[in-house]
C-alpha cells in the first residue's frame, strides 16, 4: 500500500490490536536492536571514508539514550523473553522498550494487552496477570540500572 492509499484504511485502533495492512507482518523492533543497527551503519560509512550524515548522527544518538538493556547478550535474552510469550510484534516492542514496571503499567500503556491476557472473570485475571507479572520479572532482570 502507498502512502498515498493510507486514508483507505478504516478502523485502526492499536487498542485492539488492529493496526493496518503495513503493520500485519511487522515485527516491534527494540530501542537497542535499532541502535545496534545504527551503530553498525554507522561504522560501515567511517570505514569506507564516507561523511555519516548529521541525522544518521542524531538517530544513533537517539537510540543510545533510549538504551534498555546492559549489552547484546542481555538484549538478546530480552528479545526472547518477548517473543516466547507470544506476544505480537507491537506489544513485544512496545513492552521490550518502555518495561513497564508492574501489569497495571503495562495495561494503561499497552491496552491491546487485554487481548493477549483477557482479565474479565477472576481466574482469568489471576492467570493473566501472573503470565504478564513474570514477562516484565523476565525483561527486568536483563535492563540496565543506572
Amino acid at each position: 500500500m502507498k502512502l498515498s492509499d493510507r486514508h483507505l484504511v478504516e478502523d485502526e485502533d492499536a487498542d485492539k490490536l488492529v493496526l493496518g495492512p503495513d503493520f500485519e507482518e511487522a515485527n516491534g523492533l527494540l530501542n537497542d536492536e535499532v541502535r545496534i543497527v545504527l551503530e553498525a551503519l554507522v561504522k560501515s560509512k567511517r570505514d569506507e571514508g564516507r561523511e555519516v550524515p548529521p541525522l544518521l548522527e542524531r538517530s544513533l544518538a537517539y537510540a543510545t539514550r533510549l538504551s534498555v538493556y546492559q549489552n547484546r547478550p542481555t538484549l538478546e535474552a530480552a528479545r526472547e523473553v518477548v517473543q516466547r510469550a507470544g506476544l505480537t510484534g507491537f506489544q513485544a516492542g512496545t513492552i521490550g522498550n518502555l518495561t513497564p514496571g508492574s501489569v497495571e503499567e503495562a495495561f494503561a500503556l499497552v491496552p491491546g494487552l487485554r487481548l493477549t491476557f483477557p482479565d474479565e472473570t477472576e481466574e482469568e485475571r489471576e492467570t493473566s496477570h501472573d503470565a504478564l507479572q513474570s514477562i516484565l520479572e523476565g525483561l527486568e532482570k536483563y535492563k540496565k540500572h543506572t
